[in-house]
């Protein structure tokens, strides 16, 4: 079930994306984005988690996070975005950096995806 919060920052994410996007892109073509975000999001926090208790990666999900690193940091490309990524699991793993220096972090610099 999601929760007010969560749709409210989708909302907000749909919309700084929208505007600060380097390409022109239709919203169907926005959320198809963010939902391939949040999935990546979702799989490299659960490492992250793993990996601080001590969980030992596999050679798969090594090589699985290595490939969701690649496309995240295509997408932030053709975005205009700069990626950071995040390996402590209490913040979020994919944060970007807008053209704008909106963010949405308690670092003041990057913008993250958190519904």
């Amino acid at each position: 079930m999601i929760t007010e919060k969560q749709r409210e920052d989708y909302a907000n994410t749909f919309e700084r994306f929208k505007q600060e996007s380097q390409i022109d892109m239709a919203d169907d073509e926005i959320h198809d984005i963010l939902e391939r975000l949040h999935r990546h999001e979702t799989t490299l926090s659960r490492y992250n988690e793993m990996d601080c208790n001590g969980e030992e990666l596999s050679r798969y999900q090594r090589k699985r996070e290595e490939n969701i690193m690649s496309e995240i940091e295509g997408i932030a490309e053709k975005l205009g975005f700069e990626v950071r990524f995040n390996s402590d699991p209490r913040g979020g793993a994919i944060r970007f950096i807008l053209p704008s220096g909106r963010y949405n972090t308690w670092d003041g610099e990057t913008w993250g995806i958190f519904w």
